[in-house]
């Protein structure tokens, strides 16, 4: 059944390329962003450990296929979370000295776009958890 809807786009939704990078993020809010972070620093050391391979292959050939699919449904992608949430648990675990490699340009842009990302996105939604009851009722109670 999947692989009819997804080659004939029966439930195309005519999403873009990206839907997927931007469902993760919201689903595991705040750690789909820290995965930019995970990601980086996982493919700069990809040929020194089989775990870091095993997760990166896990995850991008999947999300790569499914993002080039005409149909476009949350739950295909599923079963490549783990594979994100392993490498996001790998870079939390990391000591201090060891997190420090160095990024290529491209990679300090994007780290800290998201960081930036992560702050602002959750500064509105704390703007809007405190003045949304305040619109909503026109009263402020605690």
């Amino acid at each position: 059944d999947m692989l009819n809807k997804v080659a004939s786009g029966e439930e195309s939704h005519g999403l873009p390329p990206g839907f997927y990078m931007l469902t993760y993020s919201l689903f595991m809010w705040p750690f789909g962003l820290i995965a930019v972070g995970a990601g980086l620093q996982a493919l700069n050391r990809v040929r020194d450990d089989f775990r870091l391979r095993f997760c990166l292959a896990w995850y991008i050939p999947f999300w790569l296929v499914f993002e080039l699919i005409p149909t476009k449904l949350p739950h295909y992608v599923l079963p490549a979370y783990p594979g994100m949430a392993l490498l996001i648990g790998w870079l939390l675990t990391l000591q201090p000295q060891d997190a420090n490699a160095p990024l290529r340009r491209w990679q300090q842009w994007l780290w800290w776009s998201t960081a930036f990302g992560l702050v602002v996105v959750s500064l509105g939604l704390a703007a809007v958890c405190i003045g949304a009851p305040i619109y909503l009722t026109h009263s402020f109670s605690w």
